[in-house]
């Protein structure tokens, strides 16, 4: 088996941002075999070789790596080279809870994510490239637009192998684009609305149970406020525990759509509607009702990456976070929240208080011990309830070998490979769901620990973290029986994955750039250096440009 690992791109590529070459108006080979084509391709010979290539080695390298040896065991005669291209983290062991932890750190490199993005576009558009391509920084929709990904809808479709039933469908579903399926999700995740038990009636806010936008829970909650701020604590209250920058990136990822129309090439950030979030946010802010937590982000773009995984939510990109001095933690230990969120992956830790290791996220919108209540799943601007997608996959349109492609992206969905735990997220497949559930339950691991913290204790360099326990000596989960407790706790996460999951109904593929030049533009805002007009009117002009490169 080949495994390649290019860690530095040549830095002689330095181009644009943007794809070049990757024009909306350029079809290349319109993707998607015909349903007679299909049927001859599922009855190929598994053999030969492909390539995968990722960018970030995080998230995809280890997952890629053991998928890759499995499946050449299972397949003799076939050869699964794996390419990652950031490079790999530095590795750092520390104790916690009598438990060694091993923490990975990297640092994001925007120049070569642009080189990555500049190098992968000239492959594909010229018809060469890899395989298959993760979707962690590609700009999905301008791939899937112009032609260079293949519809999987018919192999999803045609496969006998393959059983629609076994999956969240409503999560495949939401990820099709023009109702074709050009990726394929491997993790998902949504997120929840908590909120503080000891300050909130949740029944008067979610009696309904019904999903609930961030400016609906703004609105209401500033008015539960209003009402009860007198008796409800001794100690400050906010509305929300979120820091601005964190706050004000929900709330505009939320409505994103709103603002650009990737394939009409258009931003409308000119419009009242932008600059409003903005100063929703800063009057938030100046009110004392944001609370940033002891851990505040600084100028960095959340959610990381670009292209798929951003969008809908990839968590584990570039943070920067600020540690802050004791007095500040005395301070911001002091205010409570009224309500705070989290993503659904994390409700296990919530509901298992015989966790063996709890881990902690110092991240905004999480709280340390408050708003440990499940409220309601977290909505966009228009109601719908999106995917959070994690690692995601896509075909080549001009591969010259789909057969051994779909085998390999259909092996990514099974049983055996979404419950490794190199899956860090909620398996797509509901059977590995509840045996990955039970594994987390089982030995206190959640969600394999995902940490965002940009490399603490690293001179405060930004980065992502990522922490597992170190279990050389672990034992498989079926072996281990299960609290009366512990049964309980997997019952009712399995019972809300599957509530909050089931409600999927949308994904937002968010163009990462975008969301730089957001972000460069909006911390001149916060800074007190630019209007929210002008603001806006930079936005306008810079994403639109950058829409008709």
């Amino acid at each position: 088996m080949k495994k390649l690992l290019a860690l530095l791109l040549p830095a002689i590529i330095l181009l644009s941002a943007c794809t070049p070459g990757v024009s909306d108006d350029t079809v290349g080979t319109r993707n998607g075999a015909e349903s007679g084509d299909l049927g001859l391709l599922l009855e190929g010979e598994i053999a030969g070789e492909i390539t995968v290539s990722a960018f970030e080695s995080i998230r995809y390298e280890s997952f890629l790596n053991e998928a890759a040896e499995k499946f050449e065991t299972l397949y003799p005669g076939t050869s699964i080279n794996v390419v990652t291209f950031m490079a790999g983290p530095e590795v750092q062991t520390m104790e916690q809870d009598g438990q060694r932890v091993a923490m990975y750190f990297s640092e994001r490199n925007v120049q070569d994510e642009n080189d990555y993005i500049f190098r992968t576009g000239n492959e594909i558009m010229s018809g060469q490239g890899a395989d298959i391509f993760a979707m962690d920084i590609l700009p999905f929709d301008r791939y899937a637009r112009s032609g260079y990904l293949e519809d999987l809808s018919g192999y999803l479709d045609a496969d006998s192998g393959f059983n629609r039933d076994d999956y969240m469908a409503n999560v495949l579903d939401a990820l099709r684009l023009d109702g074709r399926q050009y990726i394929l999700p491997i993790g998902f995740s949504f997120d929840v609305i908590t909120y503080n038990d000891e300050l909130v009636d949740g029944n008067e806010i979610f009696g309904a149970g019904d999903p609930m936008s961030l400016e609906q829970l703004l609105s209401v909650g500033a008015e539960y406020l209003g009402r009860n701020q007198s008796e409800a604590s001794d100690s400050p209250v906010a509305l929300i525990y979120s820091g601005r920058r964190q706050l004000f990136s929900n709330i505009f990822q939320a409505d994103y759509g709103s603002f650009v129309d990737a394939a009409a090439r258009k931003a409308d950030f000119d419009s009242q509607k932008f600059a409003d979030i903005l100063n929703l946010v800063q009057s938030l802010e100046t009110d004392g009702l944001i609370h940033e937590g002891v851990f505040a982000m600084a100028a960095g773009r959340p959610g990381g990456g670009g292209g798929a995984s951003s969008s809908g939510g990839s968590q584990s990109g570039d943070m920067v976070m600020t540690p802050k001095l004791p007095d500040e933690i005395a301070e911001l230990m002091n205010v409570q929240s009224l309500f705070g969120t989290r993503q659904g992956n994390m409700l296990l830790q919530m509901l298992n208080t015989e966790g063996q290791m709890q881990q902690h996220y110092f991240s905004p919108g999480t709280t340390l011990g408050e708003n440990n209540s499940i409220g309601t799943v977290l909505a966009n601007a228009e109601g719908d309830v999106e995917a959070r997608i994690t690692q995601s996959f896509a075909m080549n349109a001009n591969s010259e070998n789909k057969r051994l492609a779909w085998e390999f992206l259909k092996f990514l969905l099974s049983d055996e490979m979404q419950s490794a735990n190199s899956n860090m997220s909620i398996p797509v497949n509901k059977n590995a769901m509840a045996e990955k559930a039970r594994y987390e339950v089982a030995t206190g691991v959640f969600g394999q620990g995902l940490r965002m913290g940009g490399a603490y204790g690293q001179g405060g360099a930004s980065g992502q973290g990522v922490g597992s326990r170190l279990d050389e000596n672990s034992t498989d989960a079926e072996d281990i029986e299960l609290t009366d407790n512990q049964l309980l706790v997997l019952d009712q996460y399995l019972e809300l994955i599957l509530k909050y999951g089931g409600m999927i109904n949308a994904w937002n593929p968010i163009d990462g750039r975008i969301m730089d030049l957001v972000y460069e533009e909006t911390e001149q805002f916060f800074a007190g250096e630019k209007s929210a007009q002008d603001t806006a009117s930079a936005l306008q002009s810079r994403v639109t440009l950058y829409l008709n490169e």
